[in-house]
């Protein structure tokens, strides 16, 4: 994607983990050596909104000319995959999947939509990564799935509410951490197998795995051309 922005663009990234931003960081640079990127460390277990965000917005910002405003929500966990629906009775634990997955997300969300809003006028593009799981129940899925289909409501109504352009992406299964560890952990041995190294099997709920440059390519293909329904989803193999 950094290679698709113009020179001399803003990036702010947020995580828990210091070393893999300054990876990215430095990938940014590579791809876009004029970009100005800064990476904040963030912990979204937290009630305490992120520190001094804005004032790291508005120091890469200042005296710039501002063309385009984006907001990725990118950071999730899948949930315990070890037990089914039935067995998930820990209260705790579910309001620790809750806050991470989707009550932190909507404050940073607010924090982030209010601060660009004061700098300039053009409709600032919230992209929400979702996923089939919003839509339909998969064996062992059940916190994820709640998860996203929270957000996804969330999203439609922060479309209709404010002056924003709002995607709910699809990315299809990408090759990460989270498919080795379903296919370590989840109670399902179909589910396993699925997600295990050598699966060949395809399925709606799991199809052939993505490299990340894949589906972000088709991420910034929809949003060059702009015609999807605000607070709508689109999904990578979407026609």
């Amino acid at each position: 994607m950094a290679s698709d922005c113009a020179p001399e663009s803003a990036f702010v990234l947020m995580a828990r983990n210091a070393q893999l931003l300054e990876h990215v960081k430095l990938e940014i640079t590579e791809l876009n050596p004029k970009a100005k990127v800064a990476v904040i460390i963030a912990d979204f277990s937290s009630d305490k909104p992120i520190e001094k965000l804005e004032e790291v917005i508005k120091a890469l910002t200042h005296g710039e000319q501002i063309e385009a405003k984006f907001i990725f929500h990118n950071a999730g966990t899948i949930g315990d995959v070890a037990k089914s629906s039935s067995n998930l009775t820990n209260t705790q634990d579910w309001h620790d999947y809750l806050h991470i997955n989707l009550i932190s997300m909507i404050a940073l969300n607010c924090q982030l939509y209010k601060i660009l809003s004061e700098i300039n006028d053009l409709k600032t593009i919230v992209v929400n990564t979702t996923s089939l799981a919003a839509l339909q129940p998969i064996s062992s899925f059940t916190q994820y799935c709640v998860g996203k289909a929270a957000r996804e409501a969330y999203f439609r109504n922060f479309a209709l509410e404010t002056d924003s352009r709002v995607l709910n992406y699809s990315p299809g299964p990408v090759e990460t951490d989270m498919i080795t560890e379903i296919g370590k952990s989840s109670f399902d041995p179909q589910i396993r197998e699925m997600f295990s190294p050598t699966s060949t099997q395809s399925t709606d709920s799991h199809r052939k795995r993505l490299t990340p440059k894949e589906t972000v390519s088709k991420l910034i293909a929809i949003i060059d051309k702009n015609e999807f329904d605000n607070g709508g989803r689109v999904d990578y193999f979407d026609s």
